[in-house]
């Protein structure tokens, strides 16, 4: 009884459909997201983007996350990266390794780093 006619109804509210600029604006927010971290797998291929964002911090905080979380016990982490565009500025290989079912963050001074211009 309540109820609004059809043509008050569509008074009321605007029933014009979106328009194809909104689409666009989409796709312009995914190109701006050029921080990615990714899954890396045998032979250096691409297995799974886990995140996007147009901040770094972002990716780098799930970096972190990712290596703690799936780093639990004594497996090993799966290789990720975080990639601007198509430089790595993280890799958990080079950066992060599991002793004793921690992983812990090499240091500078770490002894497993190889140093330049020695040997």
């Amino acid at each position: 009884m309540d109820a609004p006619t059809p043509r008050a109804f569509a008074e009321k509210y605007d029933l014009a459909p979106a328009s194809a600029r909104s689409t666009r604006h989409i796709a312009d927010l995914e190109d701006c997201c050029q921080d990615r971290l990714i899954e890396v797998g045998e032979g250096g291929t691409f297995l799974k983007v886990h995140a996007k964002s147009e901040d770094p911090a972002i990716v780098h905080w799930g970096f972190d996350y990712l290596i703690k979380k799936l780093s639990g016990g004594w497996s090993k982490p799966p290789h990720l990266i975080v990639a601007h565009g198509a430089q790595w500025s993280r890799d958990s290989l080079r950066d992060y390794k599991v002793v004793g079912g921690k992983v812990i963050q090499l240091a500078s001074d770490d002894p497993d780093i190889e140093e330049e211009g020695i040997g």
